[in-house]
């Protein structure tokens, strides 16, 4: 069964982040590239604009498809003032060289996209960790 680590919404954004001691806190800026349209090439704009972004993050590979466990998002990004963000910074308390795996997926009112490939990243332990993920286009409406 895959062993997923998912970490707890509260602990974004938080200052002087307590953990373990052996786990540091380090910076994190996620980017990703939103679909700007459907399968069917249908703009994602008025009714179809993008709703959300989940954005996951596992200390662990996380595999996708029928088989697997329902996979809790991170984090939700909602659109501000009407734009969808490309990015997110936050705070991670992990130990040092613990590996990361990214993946995220788009959502409007038809539903979600399928799942990003998957990223990962090495905890450096001492600098930022920046990630970068492509999230697939939505069904037709």
């Amino acid at each position: 069964m895959m062993k997923t680590l998912l970490f707890a919404l509260t602990s974004l954004f938080l200052l002087g982040f307590s953990a373990v001691s052996e786990a540091q806190s380090i910076p994190a800026t996620l980017n990703w590239v939103n679909p700007t349209t459907a399968v069917d090439t249908t703009p994602l704009t008025g009714i179809y604009s993008l709703t959300k972004i989940q954005l996951f993050v596992s200390t662990a590979p996380m595999k996708v498809g029928a088989t697997d466990p329902i996979l809790i998002p991170y984090l939700e990004v909602l659109p501000v003032s009407g734009v969808m963000p490309s990015n997110n910074s936050y705070t991670l308390g992990i130990p040092p060289k613990t590996t990361l795996y990214f993946r995220g997926r788009a959502c409007n009112v038809n539903g979600c996209s399928n799942f990003s490939v998957e990223a990962s990243r090495l905890n450096p332990g001492t600098t930022s960790l920046p990630v970068t993920i492509t999230l697939p286009t939505i069904s037709s409406p």
